[in-house]
């Protein structure tokens, strides 16, 4: 079995393409397909090459392995950007393992990093990193670039105490939910009256003294008694699944594009916190010249609960209910035109929405003992003169069940006559509508044991996007999992924002983050086997 290493980087001296704007630096990490047969990966970084790679080609020979978060401007110090969130990947010891890492300045919402601006990059093997290595970043057009550190680490599974192996590798995990407040902080603004702009930050301490941030608050201004927004983190992240491993939390005063000025720091470790809610802890700063005491750091809420996984779900009785929504907007085109996505081929040959239901429906079939299915749609009209944006396919909105994949099948056949195509696409009210059922359920105990799976085919970018992320960010306490898979040769970068496995750290860039990963979106066109579909 191949050891895990975890990446952890930091950048320093990051060059401003501009004077005006700070920079939001982001890392993109990519690894070689095998199409590189060398043995230093050094040697064979052209570098115009990786530049022209950075706008289009690179995902033609590099495979996309991780991205941090975003590094938002108001933290981008002028020496250090220390990102919280860690790359993993396998150390294949009789492998050459070719890495790239761009760092870019994030200046649009799309995934395509090609769209942003590209600070530099660095190409390397994943032999080479050891324990920690400094690499200067290159860039064809800058001589000063700046720095990347990166840091590996292997991860035992013993470390892992707080994950529960319950078979075919599905993990239960932990979450940490955490509030602090400041009380009597040292002034920092030296103005008559002035106050700070304060600022944490939680690192886990390492077997090297190493420290390793967590978890970053927002900046609460003018303010020496600062109230900050409640943060969650995976149990695991913040102490390696063990509650008495040493934490140091760091209070700063916020310089715009500057380094912050240190408040001062309290040690203490996870269990202390989740034992000792509304007690204070003492901020030291050693460099006080009479009281080391800077302040005080209040521990407001500190909770720790479960993330059930599927297989949980599975072991206590739950069985799976599934519901299919399907896109029925203009941009399909029109079913008879052999060039439509819901063309229906006289011959037998199954469409892509087709193959979809297919490919999901029977893997769900064998979890559910009832086989009735709910078959919606939206973006159409049916029986109505008004677009819905979720309706039921057979027009009994109390009872859209069919029986059976083949059921699915029948119906979704039978109702494309009747079906009047329209737009936009919206998402939206599909899992609002869901989620509150399920919600609506529970509340009045109608609910029996079923966990259910959402399935959303679609083609197209949505135009609800900001909107679609605030109803998932909702819906992540309901037993549910949705399976977005868009179909056709649209541009899908959007849509892969939709993906709770993409940005775990700062998913919505909100105070709460998301409870748990139980959003998948696929395209189906770069997964168009069936069995290796249905093992995504």
């Amino acid at each position: 079995m191949h050891p895990t290493l975890e990446l952890r980087f930091s950048c320093s001296n990051l060059n401003k393409l501009d004077w005006i704007t700070l920079v939001d630096p982001q890392i993109i990490a990519f690894e070689n397909k095998g199409l590189l047969n060398v043995t230093n990966a050094s040697h064979t970084l052209t570098l115009h090459q990786a530049y022209n790679d950075f706008f289009g080609n690179v995902k033609e020979n590099w495979l996309e392995i991780g991205r941090t978060e975003v590094f938002k401007d108001e933290f981008s110090q002028a020496s250090l950007s220390k990102f919280m969130t860690s790359i993993f990947l396998n150390f294949i010891f009789e492998k050459t393992q070719i890495l790239r890492f761009y760092v870019i300045d994030v200046k649009s919402k799309s995934e395509k990093i090609e769209e942003n601006d590209l600070l530099g990059f660095c190409q390397l093997n994943l032999s080479s990193i050891g324990m920690t290595i400094s690499e200067k970043l290159q860039h064809p057009n800058h001589k000063q670039t700046g720095w990347i550190t990166i840091t590996a680490n292997e991860v035992f599974e013993k470390k892992l105490m707080n994950l529960k192996l319950v078979g075919m590798g599905f993990l239960t995990l932990f979450a940490v939910r955490l509030q602090f407040s400041g009380r009597d902080l040292d002034r920092k603004d030296l103005l008559p009256f002035g106050k700070s702009d304060s600022f944490y930050i939680v690192n886990y301490v390492n077997d090297k003294s190493e420290l390793i941030p967590i978890l970053k608050s927002e900046v609460v201004k003018k303010n020496l008694n600062p109230n900050w927004l409640p943060k969650e983190t995976i149990f695991n992240d913040l102490c390696r699944g063990n509650e008495s491993a040493p934490l140091l939390i760091e209070i700063f005063h916020f310089i715009e594009g500057k380094e912050p000025s240190f408040i001062g720091r309290a040690s203490t470790t996870l269990g202390f916190i989740l034992h000792n809610k509304n007690s204070e802890i003492e901020l030291i700063n050693p460099d006080r010249k009479k009281s080391k005491i800077s302040g005080y750091l209040k521990i407001k809420e500190a909770i720790l609960e479960l993330i059930p996984s599927i297989i949980d779900y599975f072991k206590d009785g739950f069985e799976l209910d599934f519901t299919v929504s399907i896109d029925f907007s203009i941009l399909n085109g029109n079913p008879q035109d052999p060039k439509s996505l819901h063309y229906l081929n006289p011959n037998g040959g199954l469409n892509d929405y087709q193959k979809v239901i297919n490919s999901v429906g029977t893997i769900i079939d064998k979890y559910n003992t009832h086989k009735h299915f709910s078959v919606m749609g939206f973006g159409a009209t049916l029986n109505s003169n008004y677009v819905s944006h979720y309706f039921a396919l057979n027009g009994k909105e109390n009872l859209p069940q069919v029986y059976g994949i083949e059921g699915i099948l029948g119906l979704y056949s039978r109702s494309l006559p009747h079906l009047k195509f329209s737009g936009p696409t919206i998402l939206t009210p599909t899992i609002e509508k869901f989620s509150n059922q399920i919600q609506s359920n529970f509340n009045g105990k109608q609910q029996s044991k079923k966990y259910h799976v959402l399935l959303i085919i679609t083609t197209g970018e949505i135009s609800d996007v900001d909107r679609t992320l605030d109803a998932i960010l909702r819906a992540s306490d309901s037993q549910l999992s949705i399976v977005i898979v868009g179909v056709g040769w649209a541009d899908f970068e959007i849509m892969r924002q939709l993906d709770t496995n993409q940005k775990p750290h700062d998913y919505l860039n909100k105070s709460n983050e998301i409870k748990r990963d139980f959003v998948r979106f696929l395209p189906f066109r770069e997964l168009s086997d069936p069995v290796v579909f249905a093992s995504q």
